[in-house]
């Protein structure tokens, strides 16, 4: 009465993750299942009642479904010298042969640390050791040694078997080798399922520098050395000054960059004179999982606001995000796009063609907060001129603060 149940479970759970192997479908669902009866497997109960609901939310995040391997182990617990059969294994025509069975144990770490000890079982279908079953079918098998798991790895174990022919005596004969393979050349292939400890953030920025002192009136110029993480998206940039009353000196940060340098295009470099402040600036780090670092040790310099010296037509930053139309439009041979980002944002500027295609890539990466532009010129992403016609172009800006996602798309005309 249960196989159907059983069936629709694994319907459901090759649904929500498609490269679930059997051995996956079969633990998910054991492990799910609602112990009855006495604790634990009974002949009566099995591992208990089926649950589709917790065996779904088992794939699901938080937790993470991990289908690792490990290659190599180590040869121990001999049987000495049984007699096996032997059917579908390469190399070996089925019947009875002499062997000695070595267990095969691997040690193999994670690739992630969880918050607290993994569901962990072998997958026979990946795995080139077998099971010491006799007789063998030649099927993978691996499995787990009991209470090996911790949060950060496990202890594995499959078989191997030195084999020899059996004489019509009985006797030993010829050495035929190592079935399936030796022991240092098992793949034992293994699932972890568990909730992964987030992410450590990434270290703070270091060697931050102001690199103009001396160019009195200029805007601030910031360099840093890049973070070693291999994961970082991009660098926040801090700034705060020594005027108490203005509420623009307060700590805040001004501007991203997936580089190591920023110009501070709303302070200029200045000397000690009256009326100008310490400006002080500091960088974080964000990584791809959106982890931020503490902030690096400060650079500060003298300095004062450029909108002083620019006048009050310096704008504000824009209130919402915007894509503008094209100018000129029609146009020959070019036309610029112009777009406003009320916050530093992840931004990708494409041009398509009517079917779709895509033509060029105006803008890919992070962009402060303002009005942006970009050029095109008519030409694809290889360089080359392309014809009349019209043409589709399309902005997707991801803020780094808000998250907020904004998408718009408009036309232009190219005429020759």
């Amino acid at each position: 009465m249960a196989t159907p149940h059983i069936s629709g479970i694994a319907g459901l759970l090759l649904a929500q993750n498609p490269n679930l192997y059997n051995d996956d479908i079969e633990q998910v669902i054991r492990i799910s299942a609602e112990d009855k009866g006495v604790s634990g497997f009974d002949n009566l109960y099995g591992d208990g009642r089926v649950n589709a609901r917790k065996a779904l939310d088992l794939i699901r995040p938080p937790n993470v479904l991990s289908q690792l391997t490990a290659s190599g182990g180590t040869a121990t617990n001999p049987s000495g010298q049984i007699g096996v059969i032997f059917y579908s294994t390469p190399g070996l025509a089925d019947g009875a042969y002499w062997a000695n069975r070595w267990e095969v144990r691997k040690t193999v770490t994670f690739t992630e640390t969880y918050e607290s000890a993994p569901y962990v079982w072998g997958r026979g279908a990946a795995t080139d050791g077998y099971s010491d079953d006799n007789p063998n079918y030649g099927m993978g098998w691996s499995g787990v040694v009991g209470g090996s798991v911790t949060t950060t790895g496990a202890e594995l174990r499959t078989y191997a078997y030195q084999v020899w022919e059996i004489l019509q005596n009985f006797e030993v004969g010829e050495y035929l080798g190592w079935f399936p393979t030796s022991p240092s050349n098992v793949l034992l292939a293994y699932t972890a399922l568990g909730v992964p400890q987030p992410d450590p953030p990434p270290g703070a920025p270091t060697n931050l520098q102001i690199t103009n002192l001396i160019q009195l009136g200029q805007p601030v110029q910031l360099a840093w050395n890049a973070n070693p993480e291999p994961d970082i998206n991009y660098y926040r940039v801090w700034r705060e000054c020594t005027d108490l009353a203005d509420p623009a000196c307060n700590l805040q940060a001004i501007g991203a960059t997936a580089g190591t340098s920023y110009t501070d295009t709303w302070v200029s470099v200045e000397w000690p004179f009256p009326g100008v402040e310490i400006f002080t600036y500091y960088v974080s780090a964000v990584d791809d999982g959106g982890n931020e670092s503490a902030k690096s040790s400060p650079a500060d310099t003298w300095g004062d606001w450029l909108m002083k010296q620019l006048g009050p037509e310096i704008a504000s930053l824009p209130e919402q995000y915007a894509l503008h139309p094209a100018h000129p439009n029609p146009f020959n041979p070019a036309t610029t796009i112009q777009y406003d980002l009320p916050e530093p944002s992840q931004v990708q500027l494409v041009v398509y063609d009517l079917a779709g295609r895509t033509v060029t890539t105006l803008v890919s990466g992070v962009v402060n907060a303002g009005y942006g532009a970009a050029l095109w010129q008519g030409r694809d992403g290889s360089g080359r001129p392309v014809p009349t016609g019209v043409y589709i172009y399309r902005i997707i800006a991801t803020g780094l603060d808000s998250g907020e996602r904004f998408t718009q798309t408009r036309k232009m005309v190219l005429l020759k």
